[in-house]
């Protein structure tokens, strides 16, 4: 009921926006709902709007630029896993991988760069640093615009890594180049503003160093949250 009566004033004052502005209900789902603009001043997709009176009549005004909408994104992914084998002499393996982006939401597709920083150590002596720096692109089978609270995508990322090994204190550079591309699915079921992102994807590197090459590819589950602002 309460929903009802907010949407019957808002009908109302649109109604005597000019004698001109009317917009028509679609769909209701919580304290959202979709409208029809019939006539007068045409509104504009992700943007937020103020109902209030001006010399006596009501005017529909934009919020101030950037409150509201999914114009910009930055996310975050982590991994942090300690793992030892079960076979006789084996060492531990201690892995950090992280990956951070911040992107432009143009609605039906959102790119940007982004930043990794990988570390893996096994044992005592052998250590691995990686710093990777890229871009990423998506595309979003739905406009990414508030109100919408899932969204699917495809999803391809590139970074160009430097690779810094120590091996029983003998160290070694190298670097390598990888590719990420598959489905993702986005969902904003706790905040119009964040959502938990995941997919998998089909993975490509291939590293270079000491005269050597070596590709690698393989299948990757990615869990990662973004905030859009």
């Amino acid at each position: 009921m309460k929903n009802i009566s907010v949407i019957t004033t808002i009908m109302f004052l649109c109604a005597s926006f000019v004698e001109a502005q009317q917009l028509n209900v679609i769909q209701v789902k919580g304290n959202r709902a979709i409208v029809e603009v019939q006539t007068g001043e045409k509104l504009k997709v992700g943007e937020s709007y103020a109902v209030g009176k001006v010399d006596g009549e009501v005017s529909l005004d934009p919020v101030a630029a950037g409150k509201g909408s999914r114009n910009y994104l930055v996310g975050l992914s982590l991994v942090l896993s300690n793992t030892k084998a079960d076979t006789a002499g084996a060492q531990s393996n201690i892995l950090i991988d992280t990956t951070a982006s911040f992107g432009w939401n143009k609605k039906q597709y959102e790119y940007g760069p982004i930043a990794s920083f990988r570390y893996t150590k096994t044992g005592s002596t052998n250590t691995e640093t990686t710093f990777g720096i890229g871009a990423f692109g998506a595309y979003n089978f739905q406009p990414n615009i508030i109100g919408t609270d899932l969204i699917f995508s495809g999803d391809a990322d590139f970074t160009y890594n430097s690779i810094s090994s120590e091996t029983l204190g003998i160290k070694s550079s190298s670097n390598s180049m990888e590719m990420n591309v598959g489905p993702f699915a986005k969902w904003y079921g706790i905040s119009d503003d964040h959502c938990i992102r995941g997919g998998v994807v089909f993975a490509w590197e291939k590293a270079s160093g000491g005269g050597n090459s070596v590709t690698t590819t393989g299948v990757k589950a990615v869990v990662g949250i973004s905030t859009y602002f």
